[in-house]
């Protein structure tokens, strides 16, 4: 028996936010990490009880006059699942990738306001 393949993949996304770190920082997190700076977390993603991912994320926080240039790193460790086409038809980093453009264009949108 062939063990299930697993994909392997980082991918970073930078965008300039129109607020100071402070605030990019508390919209983020409870600041218990190194504040203003830096926070990491850890993450898995199951679908109908099946792990299909897990993955290592790093927010970087750095001043841009006025504004916070915020840089994620991910890692992530994307899993074989049957369904995978259903839910993710370009592949799981790709896909991973797109939702989580989304989650920072929603942060950013809530930053300006």
């Amino acid at each position: 028996m062939n063990p299930s393949p697993v994909v392997h993949d980082t991918f970073v996304i930078e965008r300039l936010l129109s607020a100071p770190v402070d605030l990019v920082f508390q919209a983020l997190t409870d600041p218990e990490l190194v504040t203003n700076e830096r926070l990491v977390y850890v993450y898995e993603m199951t679908v109908n009880g099946r792990k299909i991912s897990a993955s290592l994320a790093t927010f970087q926080l750095f001043p841009d006059g006025a504004k916070t240039r915020l840089v994620l790193t991910e890692q992530g460790a994307y899993f074989h699942d049957p369904e995978m086409s259903t839910y993710a038809a370009e592949g799981p980093a790709k896909s991973r990738l797109a939702g989580t453009q989304g989650l920072m264009d929603q942060l950013a949108a809530l930053i300006a306001r």
